[in-house]
C-alpha cells in the first residue's frame, strides 16, 4: 500500500444513504469494479467531496457555478455540453433521474468513459498513479476546478496538494 493513503477510519463522512449505501461506498464501489487502483480512486473521492459534500440532492438536482453562472450537475459537476453528454448517457442506460444508487453508478461508469475517449492523458495518469497526489494533480486537467480557491487548500494529513478528502 502506497505511503500517502490516509486513515480513513477518522475522516467523517455525511451519511447520506439510499439503498443501504453512501455515496462514497458506491462511487468507491464503482470505481473498483471499473479497475482503478486505490491510490485512483482515494484521489477521485477526495475531490467528489469537494465538488459536493457527497449531498445527493446536489449531484442529483444540480447547483449553480457562481464563477461563470453555470448550472452544474453530476458528481464532478457537469456543465454544458458534457452534462448533456451525461444526462444522454444516463437515458440511454435508463437510470436518468432515479437519484439513486444506480444513477449514482451510471455518472461514475460515464466518468471512466469520457475521461478514457476525451481525456485519455488524464485517463492514463489515473490509472497507472502510485500515490494519491500524482492522481489529484492529474485530476485538475479533467474537473476543471481553480487550485487557488479557499476550499482546495492544502490538507496535511492526506499529503495531497489540491484535495481534501
Amino acid at each position: 500500500m502506497p505511503d500517502d493513503l490516509p486513515d480513513l477510519s477518522k475522516f467523517a463522512v455525511k451519511q447520506t444513504k439510499t439503498n443501504g449505501e453512501d455515496v462514497a461506498r458506491v462511487v468507491d464501489d464503482e470505481l473498483s469494479k471499473l479497475g482503478w487502483s486505490e491510490p485512483a480512486r482515494l484521489s477521485m473521492l477526495g475531490d467528489l467531496g469537494r465538488e459536493n459534500a457527497w449531498n445527493r440532492e446536489t449531484i442529483f438536482k444540480g447547483h449553480p457555478d457562481p464563477k461563470n453562472n453555470a448550472y452544474n450537475r453530476g458528481i464532478i459537476s457537469w456543465q454544458g455540453s458534457r452534462q448533456t453528454n451525461l444526462n444522454n448517457y444516463l437515458k440511454k442506460q435508463g437510470v436518468l433521474g432515479r437519484n439513486d444508487d444506480d444513477e449514482l453508478r451510471g455518472m461514475v461508469r460515464f466518468m471512466d468513459d469520457e475521461m478514457k475517449t476525451d481525456y485519455p492523458d488524464v485517463y492514463q495518469k489515473m490509472r497507472s498513479a502510485a500515490k494519491t497526489s500524482d492522481a489529484s494533480n492529474a485530476l485538475q486537467t479533467y474537473i476543471k476546478y481553480v487550485p487557488s480557491a479557499p476550499y482546495n487548500s492544502p490538507d496535511n494529513e492526506f499529503a495531497v496538494k489540491n484535495n481534501r478528502i
